[in-house]
């Protein structure tokens, strides 16, 4: 009997340290933008309020379209990951041009009222995203800003470039901002 009582003991101790004693949440989370809002150069005092599309475009460095986006934040995941995903129907998108775009840093803007000629300078170059139509693009690593990550997405100086897109989540189409640990 012994033997058995050292066995079980073992086999529950040894299962017991084995196995979490609470589930861990998953490392990341993925979050689509709450807010995009176009800002357009031939039209500097239009407000466009947010909008389901997506559109940056640039010809000969005029006729500017900028896109100002809102990702909610998880204040417990501090690291975010931003991509541009192409999947699902290519109704739903077209990309002409350099099929780039640059990533900078926003503050704080309302939705409802800004326009090419009243937005903020960005605050911080994050890097450009190049774009796969198969597929997802690179990923820039920054900072998340708690509680909403604002940024600025908009043509690389000197681009020819027309990217328009429809914000899907099913499949994932558009920006994608994805949080983590590390």
């Amino acid at each position: 009997m012994p033997f058995a009582s050292v066995f079980f003991t073992t086999l529950f101790a040894a299962t017991a340290f084995a196995s979490p004693l609470k589930t861990r949440q998953s490392d990341s989370v993925q979050n689509l933008p709450r807010l995009l809002v176009p800002l357009v150069e031939d039209q500097p005092d239009t407000n466009f309020g947010t909008l389901f599309t997506g559109n940056i475009s640039a010809q000969g460095g005029q006729h500017q379209i900028s896109m100002l986006t809102s990702f909610d934040i998880e204040i417990t995941r501090p690291i975010c990951a931003l991509s541009f995903v192409a999947s699902g129907i290519e109704e739903n998108y077209q990309f002409t041009g350099t099929q780039r775009f640059e990533v900078w840093d926003m503050p704080p803007f309302n939705y409802k009222e800004v326009t090419w000629n009243t937005h903020d300078q960005p605050t911080k170059y994050n890097g450009i995203i190049n774009i796969n139509p198969q597929g997802e693009s690179n990923s820039l690593v920054f900072p998340c800003r708690y509680p909403y990550n604002e940024l600025m997405v908009k043509s690389v100086d000197g681009d020819d470039v027309y990217i328009d897109w429809f914000e899907l989540a099913h499949p994932i189409l558009g920006l994608l901002l994805t949080q983590s640990y590390e």
